[in-house]
């Protein structure tokens, strides 16, 4: 028998061998789950499969009814009592437990786990608000930067948001494909961006780049839930996670704000080059030659 805890440890997966029947017991004591040589079995009379959603709500009924779940012999699903108490306080440590019959024999499957404290989320916005400032001042005090800036906001607004939605899909195999898709588009903004350093046109430079932060950003603001909750499902440090989408969100907004600057001086400039263009009188006709 294998056991996983998966899903931010939410979910439990067993991996039964078909030798062995292994049942798993409900908050009643009614079985919930059969593991045998056929396969997986789930009873549908059965409260707690009920609550976990296993099977579809049904009136309380006595007795058990099998149905097959799979002719496989592992099963995943959402354990309600793998969450620890409301009441529990960050810092202390619990227990769950699960009862299971092992071949007519009385175990359970037992772990802990620790209520994690909530991340301070004004520190986080302190640190937001210092990186739009410095920006500001960079940007307002180098005009000429302004271009080249907008490529690397939009630069570390790519690479934020690529490791960050790379740790959340890789995290857990639960993972939906949704963000998988999210994953492979940051990818290919990260490949626009190195196209748009490359690029001469400084007008297409900045357009591109501010795209690629506002999109970004869009992306990231989704996960901005990590910044409330203390567990972060990802496989980077919870740390390195919210710095992944801190710097996704204020380096893409920024991008944006930058853009629209740099485009203003852009304009400016193609003015003052006209009005100090001297204008050339219209060329004067040519005398016809006449006969004689």
């Amino acid at each position: 028998m294998r056991v996983d805890l998966v899903d931010g440890n939410r979910g439990l997966r067993l991996h039964v061998d078909p030798l062995e029947t292994l049942i798993v017991r409900g908050d009643l004591g009614e079985p919930v789950v059969r593991f045998d040589h056929d396969g997986v079995w789930v009873n549908t009379h059965s409260v707690t499969a009920s609550a976990d959603k296993l099977v579809p709500p049904s009136p309380t009924v006595r007795g058990v009814v099998w149905s097959l779940r799979t002719h496989g012999h592992t099963l995943r699903w959402h354990e309600h009592r793998l969450a620890p108490p409301v009441s529990m306080r960050p810092g202390v440590t619990g227990s769950w437990s699960v009862p299971i019959l092992l071949n007519r024999s009385p175990r359970s499957l037992e772990g802990t786990f620790v209520r994690v404290a909530r991340p301070r989320w004004w520190l986080w916005g302190a640190v937001a608000l210092v990186l739009g400032v410095l920006i500001a001042g960079v940007a307002w005090r180098v005009p000429r930067w302004r271009p080249r800036l907008v490529l690397v906001l939009g630069a570390f607004a790519a690479v934020g948001a690529l490791a960050s939605a790379s740790s959340f899909a890789l995290a857990d195999e639960i993972s939906g494909a949704s963000e998988w898709i999210e994953v492979a588009a940051v990818g290919l903004l990260v490949t626009l961006a190195a196209f748009a350093i490359v690029h001469r046109r400084e007008g297409w430079r900045v357009w591109i780049g501010a795209a690629i932060g506002i999109v970004c950003m869009t992306f990231s603001l989704g996960t901005l839930d990590v910044f409330a909750h203390g567990y972060v499902i990802s496989i980077l440090p919870a740390t390195l996670a919210r710095i992944g989408v801190l710097l996704a969100v204020v380096a893409g907004a920024a991008t944006a704000a930058v853009a629209i600057t740099a485009e203003f001086d852009s304009e400016r400039s193609r003015t003052a080059r006209a009005a100090r263009m001297p204008t050339q009188p219209p060329p004067r006709p040519r005398p016809r030659a006449r006969a004689r």
